[in-house]
């Protein structure tokens, strides 16, 4: 018989239940003074991360993606891969009902998002995969009008949560009445989501104002990192002060550029004072001095071509000119590593991103091979689960409101998706036709990684089968006549096949 499942409750651990170990295996396992300590995380995931934590991660999220134009490219392109298509498939045998199903959604993905124009389907789907980027995660409200037409509603991050403050906060009367809120998301007493607390006020840190809605009508996207996570937190976390630094070290670069970009020369005088000819840039009289003499600003000299500057020898005064020489190659080569570093927490690769040109064959393959499974894992965890949900619910709604006829099948959807990055679409397509002879690998595969739906290619591959032997047919003409043949002189198909293969080779008549 199965066990029911545990409950997990927030106890308070008294010290008589740790047991004494004498850390003689690992020596990481006792903390020392020759490094850093570091503080014990050995808690639940919402204990290490606070709701006001998370929140700090998301600020600086943002602020990255709109600051960075490396980051915002990045997310913007990994978004744009991943999601470029995803079309929903009936896979079904009532072709006839699944064809109509089809149609309809492709309609209702247009005007799906509550918000209007532009929003629809497909930018629901990106700013879904961007989102969990920046943001760490995005919630959706399957939601319904007045008259009961199923749509959605993007509900940002920072719309979701609850007060922060010691103790455990806890629902009051309604369908949660009694149960725990843990940074806006209501959980059961096994730590599973029933629910999560929308923020509806004006200021999203207005807590008194709020809406607890069933988390059979809200769907949380994020990528879990660890067991027991509720919500999500940005993977730039990692690199934040990374890019924080590359930032300001740029800033502070440009700014030095600037500066010695306006100063041409520097002209070493006995006195110490500009010449005569010199005009101020502050003070009122043309040789940049006030009636005392004395210099009251910067002071400047108009050059002219071919000009010719004379010094009293001995006085050490010269014209030296300035050399621009930053930033250097050693700061430009530790900048690049950072960034180098700092994308990979994104899953991305910086040869791929901002310097394909460094690497070639094999690695630039082996570099895409990455790219193709950090766009796999992202459909396969963000974009395929909240599709099947979604169309699961409109379809049943669609239904329901008699816009589809009922099916028994109507359940029965799979998904058509980008196509694969490649390096080199010759041999990718090599190695796919041998994998294929071989039997390693399957059409539908094959499709997937073109983008295609193979049962759409087999029927548009009859479909156009039929109509060409049609055609040939009303016109009189041998299809072997019209089919281009292969390099060894064979047609490629039709019944005279092998008619043709004898008159172009008569030796092997019989």
């Amino acid at each position: 018989m199965a066990q029911p499942p545990l409950t997990f409750l927030e106890r308070k651990w008294a010290t008589s239940n740790f047991a004494v170990g004498t850390n003689r295996l690992i020596e990481a396992a006792v903390q020392n003074s020759d490094r850093k300590q570091v503080q014990y995380l050995d808690y639940d995931f919402h204990r290490n991360i606070s709701g006001y934590g998370r929140r700090t991660l998301l600020s600086l999220g943002r602020r990255l993606y709109n600051n960075s134009p490396v980051i915002q490219g990045v997310i913007d392109e990994i978004a744009r891969n991943a999601v470029s298509t995803y079309l929903p498939q009936f896979y079904g045998e009532d072709r006839e009902w699944g064809n109509a199903a089809e149609d309809w959604m492709h309609e209702h993905d247009k005007i799906c998002d509550v918000a209007g124009w532009p929003y629809n389907r497909q930018t629901w789907l990106r700013l879904m995969v961007a989102s969990c980027l920046y943001d760490g995660e995005m919630g959706t409200l399957l939601v319904k009008n007045a008259n009961g037409y199923p749509q959605l509603q993007i509900v940002p991050s920072h719309r979701i949560g609850s007060r922060i403050m010691p103790g455990t906060v806890t629902v009051e009367k309604g369908e949660f009445d009694g149960a725990r809120v843990v940074d806006g998301v209501i959980v059961n007493d096994s730590g599973a989501a029933i629910g999560y607390r929308i923020l509806t006020g004006e200021s999203p840190f207005n807590f008194s104002e709020f809406k607890d809605v069933p988390a059979r009508d809200f769907m949380l996207h994020f990528v879990p990192r660890y067991a027991g996570q509720l919500r999500g937190y940005s993977p730039l976390a990692a690199s934040a002060f990374d890019w924080q630094d590359v930032a300001e070290t740029r800033g502070f670069e440009k700014l030095a550029q600037k500066m010695a970009a306006s100063r041409v020369f520097i002209e070493e005088t006995v006195t110490g004072e500009p010449p005569e000819s010199a005009l101020s840039l502050l003070g009122t009289e043309n040789d940049g001095s006030d009636v005392k003499g004395t210099a009251t600003g910067g002071a400047f000299e108009y050059y002219e071509g071919g000009l010719t500057t004379y010094y009293k020898a001995g006085t050490g005064s010269k014209l030296q000119a300035v050399t621009a020489d930053r930033p250097t190659m050693n700061q430009r080569e530790f900048e690049a590593n950072i960034v180098r570093s700092a994308l990979y927490s994104l899953g991305w690769s910086v040869d791929f991103a901002l310097t394909p040109g460094n690497v070639g064959g094999a690695s630039m393959r082996v570099v895409v091979e990455q790219i193709n499974n950090t766009l796999d894992e992202i459909r396969g965890i963000l974009v395929r689960p909240a599709c099947a949900r979604f169309d699961g619910y409109r379809v049943s709604s669609a239904i329901q409101l008699g816009l589809l006829k009922d099916s028994p099948e109507w359940f029965k959807w799979d998904y058509q998706g980008p196509a694969e990055i490649t390096a080199d679409q010759g041999y990718q397509s090599d190695v796919s036709i041998a994998e294929l002879r071989a039997n390693l690998t399957t059409p539908q595969k094959e499709a997937a990684k073109r983008g295609q739906y193979w049962q759409d290619n087999i029927e548009q591959a009859i479909a156009a089968e039929k109509y060409f032997q049609k055609r040939c047919r009303e016109e009189g003409v041998d299809p072997n006549r019209i089919v281009m043949l292969t390099p060894n002189g064979n047609p490629v198909s039709g019944p005279s096949s092998q008619r043709v293969a004898a008159e172009s080779n008569p030796a092997k008549q019989p």
